[in-house]
């Protein structure tokens, strides 16, 4: 990833979380206007379907929770002596991991909903998109995530060249 300043960095990974969100939001969409019209039927078989239903929302609860537990795991290493583009390089890599499981927690939610169309799939895939939401990259939380020094909070706010 290349960037030259604090505002290069933060517009380049706001987009790509953007991206991700839209990327599951289009076909979520989709199907909920599909299920609005009636136009939508149970694809699983009666036998199938406490399963499936319970199976794909422990699959997404289960990745939401594990890729939030090793965000916090990264956000717990010592980065101290690190240089700011290596630490922000780092915290790009770990939060694209965490926003992609999300994405793919949220389109298991998307599958469900259309093999099911049960309404627990519509509320995961928006408790999943909430989540994602609520800790999405803004220049305080990257500061805060990695606790950066005032020169490099400084660096990162007045938009000046990262060495």
């Amino acid at each position: 990833m290349k960037f030259n300043n604090g505002e290069d960095y933060y517009n380049k990974i706001y987009l790509h979380f953007n991206f991700l969100i839209a990327i599951s939001l289009l076909p979520f969409g989709y199907l909920l206007l599909q299920q609005q019209a009636g136009l939508m039927m149970v694809l699983v078989p009666d036998q199938w379907y406490i399963m499936v239903v319970v199976s794909l929302m422990l699959a997404a609860a289960g990745l939401i929770f594990q890729s939030h537990k090793v965000f916090i795991s990264f956000l717990k290493t010592d980065m101290t002596a690190d240089s700011l583009r290596e630490k922000l390089v780092s915290y790009k890599t770990a939060s694209q991991k965490k926003n992609l499981s999300f994405l793919l927690a949220s389109l298991i939610c998307v599958c469900g909903f259309y093999l099911t169309t049960s309404g627990i799939f519509v509320v995961g895939y928006i408790v999943s998109i909430i989540l994602l939401s609520i800790k999405r990259p803004t220049l305080n939380t990257i500061i805060e995530d990695l606790k950066l020094s005032e020169d490099e909070q400084n660096i990162l706010i007045e938009k000046k060249d990262i060495a």
